[in-house]
């Protein structure tokens, strides 16, 4: 008597301690999604559902025989609003465009049967396979919808799918358990006892599950500020990166070179704190632009070098959601020199402002300071065979929309060595680094081939790419930027007439 009494009392301490770390980490998750605040579809409805599939087995624990009558309908609304939300989310999630018509019959009517086992026929068995069966076809219908829908999610869904189709499994064992050995079920204290392990193994899923879904928001953040920083470190205009607060957050290497400063000395510390503009903080103007958030460009200023001297330089400042959170990128461009004022300029005319990607400007420089270097890279021309067709069948914005995606999926693909470029119209540019021997340069075209060519999902669209491709390097076909691209577009022909070989074009 002594033993069971204990091993109640340990079953109550673990369900009662996994349900408060199921609450903590769903929690832990609500918080770092609504910090980061990534557009992550379907977010929301997946804690929502997480915290009523969570109460619904504390709600278990009270159960007596005394308030059965009343808290046995509330538990099968949880647990049915739960699973819904759950559903919804997972729907978001997988972009699908499948109406929930079937759980809108399923749930009310396992609901009505639910209570005709409480209330008129009182069978305590009965109840749990009603309730668990609807669990069963919610998990089975969202890997199932994951599976259908994995070439439209853009993250890794292996361990999603296999921790829903174990929940899936661990309801069917619950089932088949409670037909087969609860017939004489009487009490519903003795159907606490009976679920202990049941709602251990739930709660350990949830926790799985919501480790897993963190790990989806994080990698999407990551994502997200690797494109930002990328852009951020790697650009030939001095910048500085601000907070909310107007705190240092950030500073690429063009500014620590151009103005001597460390990074740690200026970390964390207000605008107005800052050695480098002791001079102007004064200035009602300057407290104005950096109280503002509107953008200002090139407006001067004297700024204050780290070795105590003293340059005119352009100042601008802009306003991005880095992480969808407000941030202001504060650029310099010294005009001491006339001829370095107007090299500096150009830096803001770099980049395409449709796909983000780098423009022919930039990639000339690319061009010449590679030839300069004497390093043997790969020039890729891709020319897209069908995109006027779906600037006239779906217009313009749908087609400019494709091509963002486009850019972003070969940013993907290209290794860092690489580089990617929009030339003109649907015309790209990739430089293929032939100095790493790492990967091979068949192994590169490949990849890319394979980006261009699978499928882009917009607005219940899909489109399929097709592209021509020219290929030449250097110095084997050429010595200027001119050069290359005249014998690539040579060779464009043959080398889609090689892809057609391979069975890439069919």
């Amino acid at each position: 008597m002594k033993s069971s009494r204990g091993d109640s009392m340990v079953f109550n301490l673990i369900i009662w301690i996994a349900f408060l770390m199921s609450l903590l980490i769903t929690a832990s998750l609500y918080f770092s999604y609504t910090k980061l605040r990534i557009p992550y579809r379907g977010m929301r409805h997946f804690i929502y559902g997480q915290v009523l599939i969570s109460v619904r087995f504390a709600l278990i624990w009270f159960l007596n025989e005394t308030l059965r009558f009343y808290l046995t309908p509330m538990i099968g609304i949880v647990i049915l609003s739960g699973v819904f939300v759950f559903s919804r989310s997972i729907s978001k999630f997988s972009k699908s465009d499948v109406k929930p018509i079937d759980l809108y019959v399923i749930l009310p009517v396992s609901f009505i049967i639910y209570n005709y086992f409480l209330y008129i026929d009182e069978k305590l068995n009965f109840q749990i396979v009603t309730l668990y069966t609807v669990l069963i076809y919610m998990y089975a219908r969202a890997v199932i919808t994951v599976y259908l829908r994995r070439d439209a999610i853009e993250d890794k869904t292996h361990l999603l799918t296999l921790t829903m189709t174990l929940f899936s499994g661990l309801y069917l064992f619950r089932v088949l358990h409670s037909w087969m050995t609860l017939q004489d079920l009487i009490t519903y204290l003795e159907l606490k006892d009976n679920q202990a392990i049941t709602v251990i193994f739930t709660f350990l899923l949830q926790i799985l599950l919501t480790f897993i879904v963190s790990n989806l928001i994080y990698t999407r953040a990551r994502v997200e500020i690797k494109k930002i920083n990328s852009g951020f470190h790697h650009s030939p205009v001095s910048m500085l990166m601000l907070d909310e607060d107007k705190k240092v957050v950030d500073v690429n290497t063009r500014f620590t070179d151009f103005l001597g400063y460390k990074v740690e000395e200026l970390l964390g510390s207000q605008v107005c704190d800052l050695k480098m503009f002791k001079e102007i903080c004064h200035l009602s103007e300057f407290k104005h632009m950096m109280q503002s958030n509107n953008p200002y460009h090139n407006v001067e200023y004297s700024i204050l070098k780290s070795d105590g001297s003293i340059i005119r330089t352009l100042t601008s400042i802009s306003v991005i959601n880095y992480v969808d959170q407000k941030h202001s990128i504060i650029t310099f461009t010294d005009i001491s020199n006339l001829h370095q004022m107007n090299e500096q300029l150009t830096d803001y005319a770099y980049y395409d402002d449709l796909t983000t990607l780098p423009n022919r400007r930039y990639l000339s420089r690319l061009i010449d300071s590679k030839i300069t270097d004497n390093k043997r890279f790969a020039l890729m021309c891709i020319d897209l065979d069908n995109f006027k067709h779906i600037n006239d069948n779906h217009g313009h914005t749908v087609g400019d929309e494709v091509l963002h995606q486009l850019a972003k999926r070969l940013l993907k693909t290209i290794h860092e060595e690489d580089f990617v470029a929009r030339y003109a119209g649907d015309e790209f540019i990739i430089i293929l680094s032939l100095e790493n021997n790492s990967h091979t340069l068949e192994h590169k075209i490949d990849n890319i081939i394979d980006a261009i060519e699978s499928q882009i999902y917009l607005d219940n669209k899909v489109f399929n790419l097709k592209a021509s491709i020219g290929l030449s390097e250097y110095p084997l076909h050429g010595l200027t930027l001119n050069d290359l691209l005249r014998q690539a577009d040579t060779e464009m022909y043959r080398i889609k007439r090689m892809v057609k070989s391979r069975g890439l074009n069919n």
